[in-house]
């Protein structure tokens, strides 16, 4: 990227040795195999969806 600058620093860094922007690489297990993170989906859910009930529209959006 050639507008960054010459900043120092861990960041900056990790910008310049960027290939850009590619698709993780991570394989998360399912949400179902880990009990906890069940549990708090399940906690979250309404709250979001309470947040979500209140969202501004976007325009163009499907």
């Amino acid at each position: 990227m050639s507008w960054y600058g010459e900043g120092t620093g861990p960041w900056h860094d990790t910008l310049r040795e960027s290939t850009g922007i590619q698709k993780p690489t991570t394989i998360y297990p399912p949400l179902e195999e880990t009990p906890r993170l069940v549990e708090l989906y399940e906690e979250a859910l309404p709250l979001y969806e309470d947040l979500l009930a209140h969202a501004l529209p976007v325009e163009g959006a499907t």
